[in-house]
C-alpha cells in the first residue's frame, strides 16, 4: 500500500473517513451525488495545524476497488492530466474548476453502499488559504 508524503506535497493526497449513518464524519460527501448540492457547496476548507487550504471541488463519483481514484504517483504531467480528465468524466456533478499539471489535488474517500467495496470520492484542487 502506498502512502502520501507529509505536507500535501504529492500530486494527489488521500484522506479517508467513515460514512457514519448518523450523518457525522464523511457522510456529507455522498451528498455531492447531486448537482444542486455541489452548486451550494463548491469549496471546502481544509484546516491543519501547519496551515489552512481551500479545496475547489471538481469531481465526485462512486469508485470500486480497482479504480484509479487512489493513484498517488504519476509518470508525467500528461498522465496526471489524463487522471483528472478521467475523474471529471465519471463525476456526478459538473464543475468549471480549471486545473493545470502544476496543481495538487486532494481526494476525500468514504464508504458507499452501491455495491461491494464501493467508495464515494470527492476530488478538489488544493490551494493554500492566504486569508
Amino acid at each position: 500500500m502506498e502512502h502520501n508524503a507529509p505536507g500535501f506535497t504529492d500530486k494527489n493526497t488521500m484522506i479517508y473517513g467513515h460514512n457514519m449513518k448518523d450523518g457525522s464524519m464523511f457522510h456529507i460527501l455522498t451528498k455531492y451525488r447531486e448537482q444542486a448540492y455541489y452548486e451550494d457547496h463548491p469549496v471546502m476548507l481544509l484546516l491543519t495545524p501547519e496551515g489552512n487550504y481551500t479545496l475547489e471541488l471538481f469531481a465526485g463519483y462512486t469508485a470500486g476497488a480497482g479504480d484509479t481514484a487512489w493513484k498517488l504517483d504519476f509518470a508525467d504531467d500528461e498522465e496526471f492530466m489524463d487522471w483528472i480528465g478521467n475523474a471529471r468524466g465519471k463525476s456526478t456533478f459538473q464543475s468549471n474548476v480549471e486545473l493545470t499539471a502544476r496543481d495538487r489535488v486532494v481526494t476525500l474517500s468514504t464508504s458507499a453502499y452501491d455495491f461491494k467495496d464501493a467508495r464515494y470520492v470527492v476530488v478538489g484542487k488544493l490551494t493554500p488559504d492566504i486569508r
